[in-house]
Order: C-alpha cells, then structure tokens, then sequence
C-alpha cells in the first residue's frame, strides 16, 4: 500500500500574484497584512478589560476597530471584489456574525455587569 502526501501551497488570489510578480512575493506581501491584522485584533482585546464600559460600547469600539483593521487588508489582498458591491457585501459578511452573536448574548440576559 503506498499513500500519498500532497502539500498545497498557500491559497493566493491571481490577480494578487500577477500584480505583486510572483506567488512568493504575493505570499509574503499577505501575511504582513495578515500580521498587522492579527496585531489590530491583538490591540483590540484590551477593549473588552474596560470594566466601566458596558457591552454595548464595547461591541462598537470593537466593531469600528475591526473594520478599519479589516477592510484595507481585504481589499488589497482581494479577498473582495473591487467595487462598492464587493466591498459592501464583505463588510456586510464581515460583521453579521459578530452583531448577530451579540444579539444573542442580550437576548439571553448573559450580558455580564
């Protein structure tokens, strides 16, 4: 019996690949935008150890926050299509889920004080 290995390599859009030259340049150039991402989320964690805020301001700190981490490094990495469209339905994507988590958590009264 002989198994196989295959090792993909990282996920890089075309267009991304052709603008910057080659794949490993495109690769490069993503994950010092993905760092820089992870480095907003990073800053933004110390948003939820603000005691005297309550959720609410919490969750909007953390959503704008987001947003502006986000979307730049979407977009140039075309992660969106590049047009109002593309960018309003990432955006839209983006933070459905952490609004609709949010609701969830209200609506179940395990808010927190």
């Amino acid at each position: 019996m002989q198994v196989e290995i295959k090792i993909d390599s990282a996920y890089t859009e075309p267009k991304l690949v052709n603008i910057m030259g080659n794949e490993i340049k495109a690769v490069i150039f993503q994950a010092v935008l993905c760092g820089i991402l992870g480095a907003g989320f990073g800053a933004g964690s110390v948003i939820w150890e603000a005691e005297e805020w309550n959720l609410v301001k919490q969750t909007g700190v953390y959503f704008i926050l987001v947003s502006v981490s986000m979307m730049p490094v979407a977009y140039f990495n075309y992660w969106m299509e590049h047009s109002a469209g593309g960018f309003l339905s990432y955006f839209v994507i983006l933070n459905d889920i952490p609004l609709d988590l949010t609701n969830r958590i209200v609506d179940t009264g395990n808010v927190g004080n």
